[in-house]
């Protein structure tokens, strides 16, 4: 008999990183923060455990140009997972969100004239054209990172 395999069977966290939902502590936020400078970012674009985010993933808001950092900007730790996106570093989603989709703010907020649902770059082709744009304009990025972010 034939029985699908879920992602619950594979036990990989799927591309969600550390998806457990609890505020950073000051250790880990300072930590963080050493990959921002590392990187060569703004420090006052990031924003950590803010209330109305603490329950989603690590994003960048184009309105407000913020990035919200939350718990899964840590790697997956708990299941093994070998997806790219669980296993790139800290400094590699800071990047992705930093780098990649702030590049393209502009042309967000021009579609944003168009409707709530209207994407010049449609949604998956952006988050490849964000990693890839991480790759090539983030600092200090190691091989293994750029690579995971073109594998993203």
């Amino acid at each position: 008999m034939f029985r699908m395999i879920t992602a619950n069977d594979k036990n990989m966290a799927n591309g969600m990183r550390n998806m457990s939902r609890t505020p950073l502590s000051e250790e880990e936020i300072a930590f963080v923060k050493s990959e921002i400078n590392a990187l060569g970012a703004d420090e006052d674009v990031f924003v950590f455990n803010d209330e109305r985010h603490i329950l989603l993933s690590t994003c960048y808001n184009f309105y407000e140009d913020k990035v919200y950092v939350t718990r899964n900007v840590f790697p997956d730790d708990k299941y093994g997972s070998t997806h790219p996106r669980d296993l790139m570093s800290v400094r590699a989603v800071l990047a992705h969100e930093y780098f990649g989709h702030r590049t393209y703010r502009d042309e967000y907020i021009a579609d944003t004239e168009h409707g709530y649902d209207y994407h010049t770059t449609p949604v998956w082709q952006d988050e490849c054209r964000a990693s890839i744009t991480a790759a090539k304009l983030a600092q200090n990025l190691s091989q293994r990172d750029i690579s995971y972010l073109v594998q993203d």
